[in-house]
């Protein structure tokens, strides 16, 4: 299952962009 944990980082890369993006603050979890 390798697709699935590329895909996994992938997302939480993406959504790290764009919460930072977003978001001034880098770490707001």
């Amino acid at each position: 299952m390798k697709l699935v944990l590329l895909l996994g980082v992938c997302v939480a890369f993406l959504v790290s962009i764009l919460t930072a993006g977003f978001e001034d603050k880098p770490h707001k979890y």
